[in-house]
Parts: structure tokens; sequence; C-alpha cells
């Protein structure tokens, strides 16, 4: 039996508290969708492999960002 672990989205951030008269924060964080899939499978992703060579893989995408509020 193959076991599917997808790991899809995985946020990570920190809020630095600013206090003076034009900042109120900053948020800084990092975004990660599809990084990886732990399993059995000797295809190329079990989420998608239908048993042709026709199958698009999952994308993985990486986000970084900062919100400053004012």
């Amino acid at each position: 039996e193959d076991i599917i672990s997808p790991l899809s989205q995985h946020h990570l951030g920190y809020t630095i508290p600013v206090s003076n008269k034009i900042l109120n924060n900053i948020r800084v964080y990092a975004d990660v969708n599809n990084p990886f899939v732990l399993t059995n499978w000797t295809g190329l992703d079990p989420e998608t492999d239908n048993g042709n060579s026709y199958a698009y893989p999952n994308v993985t995408s990486f986000s970084l960002g900062v919100d400053i509020t004012f």
C-alpha cells in the first residue's frame, strides 16, 4: 500500500511591533505551496499521475512579503 503525505501549504510570519508616529507594525512572511510529497510511489506525482505521459505535476510556488501598517 502506498502512503501519500502531501505537504500542500505552509505559512510562516513574524510581526515586529513598532510604536512611533509613522508606523504601527511591520510583518514579514513567507509562503510555500506544494513543496514536496512524501510517498513510496514511483511515478511523477501520485496526485496527478493518471497512468499516461500527459499528466502535469502540481506547481511549487514560493512567496515572500512585507506588510507595513501606518
